[in-house]
């Protein structure tokens, strides 16, 4: 690829990053479970939007090429009428000198120069749309092969925060259920899902990742003690999450598109200096001590 191409490569994933950014923040979210699937349109580039991505360089060299072409068909077309005027006047006998036949040489040898030159330039504003369908094509490809990634980046960001929100909700409950035979704690348990896994409370713990923030967490409410801002009771009405609450982040921050929505990754282990190991003592010299 040229580094035309590559420039007019770059510029396109560029409007599609921007692109992308927009039609996250107008669309919204919706959390992804298994029930549910995710279907992203992504229509293809129009004529103009590919003109305008091709090298402008290249535009140049064809519009030159073009130019070359008509300037030579011009001159060989007063050429050939010229070679035909002269032809016309030394038949009818008319100066039919040496000096007359002479021009008519020079003139058919100037038209076969301009005719080869013709052709020369013919060919190289064939070769050049030839490359210009090319970097046009590539370009197409380019803008299909950004926009299947976009969703394949997508579809990654949303498996990473249901993951987190899986997590999450499996956290609370071993936080609030940890005491009573099997029953109870399946009892527990539902209470626990149920009062979570509410769509605003699910809307609710998307903003706080998707915005950068501390994710939420659940905690038992002491006495005495004040609800937090932004933070909520599960529901009093049920007694295996009475007194916890959820404690979410605030509401009022905008969401951003550059936030990891996975948890952070272990650090690649380091290799650490290891103490030399001192031989043990051999028989004869603890014998000799």
């Amino acid at each position: 690829m040229s580094n035309q191409t590559n420039a007019a490569v770059i510029a396109i994933a560029a409007a599609v990053a921007v692109g992308a950014g927009v039609f996250g923040l107008a669309a919204g979210w919706m959390m992804r479970t298994p029930e549910e699937k995710i279907v992203e349109v992504t229509r293809a580039p129009t004529a103009e939007e590919i003109a305008a991505a091709v090298p402008q360089e290249e535009k140049d060299e064809l519009a030159l090429a073009q130019i070359k072409v008509a300037e030579l068909e011009r001159e060989s077309a007063e050429k050939e009428g010229r070679v035909r005027e002269l032809e016309d006047r030394i038949s009818r006998g008319a100066e039919a000198g040496a000096k007359l036949r002479a021009e008519l040489e020079r003139v058919k040898s100037e038209l076969e120069e301009t005719k080869a030159a013709l052709a020369q330039a013919e060919e190289e504003k064939e070769e050049l749309l030839v490359a210009l369908k090319e970097t046009t094509m590539q370009l197409e490809r380019t803008e299909q092969e950004l926009a299947v990634t976009k969703v394949q980046r997508d579809d990654a960001r949303e498996d990473a925060l249901f993951n987190r929100w899986n997590d999450f909700v499996k956290g609370a409950e071993l936080e609030i259920c940890d005491r009573g035979n099997r029953r109870k704690l399946g009892n527990c348990r539902e209470a626990v899902t149920a009062a979570l896994t509410t769509p605003e409370r699910r809307d609710k713990f998307s903003h706080c990742i998707r915005s950068g923030q501390a994710a939420p967490s659940v905690v038992e409410l002491q006495k005495g003690a004040e609800l937090p801002d932004f933070a909520e009771m599960m529901d009093e009405e049920v007694k295996q999450v009475k007194g916890w609450f959820v404690n979410y982040c605030d509401p009022t921050l905008p969401e951003r598109n550059d936030i990891p929505l996975a948890n952070q990754r272990l650090p690649k282990a380091t290799p650490t200096a290891t103490a030399p190991v001192e031989p043990a003592p051999s028989a004869a010299s603890s014998e000799e001590g």
